[in-house]
């Protein structure tokens, strides 16, 4: 999972709240679907972040719990969600009892993971024929705003090598799944909605990726006036796709 204090920078918490778009409710109620969470279970959210994922499971079962390693994601999503169980831990060692989980929930984050710790992990605190379900957001903002988004991965390209994100992760994380005997094989469904942004909205999207939040000090000032002079000239207005990605699987019987 991502070390302790790579989300702990001043404002990190609030970058993520402000540019980070809402998991499609649809595609979370899928999820809870397919993991098989009672409408009154105990839902964990691993890498809960500042809760984005969270508000969305929070109708859908009896009592959510939010583990977060980083303590100004943690203070957000407590303000945000009082009556959501907010625990400070990690995914390689889930601070949650055996058994006492009806389904988990990861977003945006499996890539962070140690993957094999992680599932194990899970396994160890679903109750009965639980299941767990990885989510993805992908908002994509179409061919208007391509070229300013092309010019923001070269603006930033530099800062990736130099913080703790993992890519490789990004690309492989199923192969743990594929290799954890005691799920059944993942099912997948993609989910869109049609939206606007501005370009505030896209500024606060770019400062809030991971290898912007991680910097610091002057590093992090010379990220934000890069976004700033990439997106100077920006649409005002940018018609977005929001796509949520699912991936879920069950125990085996």
């Amino acid at each position: 999972m991502r070390g302790r204090s790579a989300w702990d920078r001043e404002g990190s918490a609030a970058a993520y709240e402000r540019g980070r778009p809402e998991y499609l409710g649809e595609a979370v109620a899928w999820a809870a679907e397919r993991t098989g969470l009672p409408t009154d279970g105990r839902a964990l959210d691993l890498a809960a972040g500042t809760g984005r994922l969270t508000r969305a499971l929070v109708p859908l079962a009896g009592r959510v719990v939010a583990v977060e390693p980083g303590a100004d994601m943690r203070a957000e999503l407590a303000k945000q969600h009082p009556e959501v169980e907010v625990i400070d831990g990690t995914a390689e060692a889930i601070p949650v009892a055996d058994s006492t989980i009806d389904a988990v929930f990861v977003g945006d984050a499996f890539h962070w993971f140690d993957g094999e710790r992680a599932l194990a992990e899970i396994q160890r605190v679903l109750a009965g024929p639980g299941g767990v379900a990885v989510l993805w957001n992908f908002p994509a903002m179409g061919e208007k705003m391509q070229p300013w988004v092309d010019a923001l991965n070269e603006a930033l390209a530099g800062y990736r090598e130099r913080v703790s994100h993992s890519h490789a992760g990004m690309r492989g994380w199923r192969d743990h799944f594929e290799r954890a005997g005691w799920l059944e094989p993942l099912e997948h469904r993609s989910f869109v909605d049609e939206g606007a942004w501005t370009s505030e909205d896209v500024r606060a999207f770019a400062s809030s990726w991971s290898h912007v939040v991680q910097l610091e000090g002057e590093d992090r000032r010379d990220a934000l006036a890069a976004i700033d002079r990439v997106l100077a000239d920006a649409p005002r207005d940018v018609p977005v796709d929001f796509r949520t990605e699912v991936f879920a699987a069950r125990r085996t019987p």
